[in-house]
């Protein structure tokens, strides 16, 4: 198993949050999102050609922020595959592009683009 590392990638307001847990909930019709909880958002491949299953690619988790209060900081937890490079979409999955397909997933729930906040990530 990979060393699993919790990268902050977003800070957003908590309602926004909630918004897009509710999303992954009710509109994923490819089933590529699990909510076990209000915290956490498990990201699924469809298919994993190694174990021809649905294979982890990692989870989007938030916790309240201490210096903004009424928002969330959105942390990437790397998944579970022993050979990261054998993650299926485009490559690994690594913060950055943990990041891209966050702010994709922001923008399919809510109908508006992420905008960075000069506090981003601070605590």
């Amino acid at each position: 198993m990979t060393d699993r590392t919790l990268t902050p990638i977003a800070l957003i307001r908590a309602e926004e949050w909630k918004a897009i847990v509710y999303y992954c909930l009710t509109e994923d019709t490819e089933h590529n999102y699990e909510c076990p909880d209000d915290h956490a958002i498990v990201v699924w491949t469809t298919h994993d050609g190694e174990t021809d299953g649905p294979s982890m690619h990692g989870a989007f988790s938030c916790e309240s922020s201490l210096q903004t209060p009424g928002f969330v900081n959105v942390f990437w937890l790397s998944g579970n595959c022993p050979s990261p490079e054998g993650f299926t979409w485009e490559g690994n999955w690594s913060p950055h592009m943990a990041r891209t397909h966050f702010m994709e997933l922001y923008e399919r729930a809510l109908g508006k683009k992420y905008a960075a906040s000069r506090s981003e990530n601070r605590g």
